[in-house]
């Protein structure tokens, strides 16, 4: 069965169809998708580089961020007084 659908789609008849619906549309829609898709990658990639970590947190008393990533892999971490 799959191999008649392979010989159905390599008809001249088809891949003339095929390709003249490619060059009338097909390659616009490909390519606009294309560059919507590389646009929403270089705005995710932008988003995560600039947002900070949600474990990080600022102490106040010392004016300065504490990084709490060290004290959460820990098994026997407490949670200091921030």
């Amino acid at each position: 069965a799959d191999a008649e659908k392979l010989s159905l789609l390599s008809h001249p008849l088809v891949f003339a169809l095929l390709k003249y619906k490619w060059n009338s549309l097909g390659k616009y829609v490909y390519y606009l998708a294309l560059m919507v898709y590389v646009a929403f990658l270089c705005l995710l990639t932008l988003f995560i580089t600039y947002t900070p970590a949600p474990f990080n947190v600022y102490d106040e008393k010392k004016q300065e961020m504490v990084d709490l990533s060290g004290l959460l892999s820990d098994e026997n971490a407490a949670c200091p007084d921030v």
